[in-house]
């Protein structure tokens, strides 16, 4: 009888010391964990799976296209002056960057080579999709937003940052945006993120959410304008 649960119970004590090195040897390397992605920069970001979607969690930090070229970092007085590619930061202020990203220009989405290869700019259909999935527009942006606030000193957005619960993931942040004048507005109020999609000769499409609303809302603005741009994986 010894011996009959002796040879039950070898097999077990052996799947014990082993299975810490078998799984040991699954493990994913650490400078590359499979929820995360990284661009041609060399700036990571998290990312989610929201439906049928995988999301970026941050934005966009990149200053070069995917295949190297650099793109034109103008000055606040040359800002819109020129149809070209051009990134920018809240108030041309560089410290902004790593909290907020970096804020686009419409020439620079349109040029299709600003996301990570293997990942795009949502279209306008893609947002409403995303919109849809959470919802509906009255209450996904609330669902989309990073919470607390500027004046409790545990978030980015200014009060009240209505009804805030980032159930998404996407944990979106108030950057704010360049109008096409070159001056900066809303930090802390708003977030504007582009789409991809074309409205006229002047104008794209984007979406935007406010501290004062659960909304998520679609609209059109001047290609001029920098906006943030959030990625999703094609």
């Amino acid at each position: 009888m010894k011996q009959r649960i002796d040879k039950l119970v070898y097999p077990w004590v052996l799947l014990v010391v082993l299975f810490p090195i078998i799984n040991s040897c699954r493990k994913t390397d650490s400078s590359s964990p499979p929820t995360m992605i990284v661009d041609i920069n060399n700036n990571w970001y998290h990312t989610v799976t929201i439906g049928t979607q995988v999301w970026m969690v941050e934005n966009l930090r990149v200053t070069r296209f995917n295949d190297g070229t650099e793109l034109t970092w103008p000055s606040k007085a040359e800002w819109g002056s020129i149809v070209v590619p051009q990134y920018g930061f809240y108030n041309f202020d560089i410290k902004n960057k790593d909290v907020y990203g970096v804020l686009y220009n419409y020439c620079a989405v349109a040029s299709g080579k600003l996301a990570p290869k293997g990942w795009h700019i949502p279209s306008d259909q893609e947002w409403q999709i995303l919109i849809d999935y959470l919802g509906g527009e009255n209450v996904a942006g609330g669902k989309i937003k990073d919470t607390g606030t500027i004046e409790s000193d545990n978030g980015a957005w200014v009060a009240p940052n209505q009804d805030a619960t980032n159930e998404s993931g996407l944990k979106s942040l108030p950057g704010g945006y360049i109008e096409s004048d070159g001056k900066s507005y809303a930090m802390g109020t708003y977030c504007n993120f582009w789409s991809s999609t074309w409205y006229s000769d002047d104008h794209a499409w984007y979406w935007y959410i406010s501290s004062k609303t659960p909304k998520a809302l679609g609209n059109n603005w001047s290609k001029k304008a920098g906006f943030s741009v959030r990625c999703i994986k094609d």
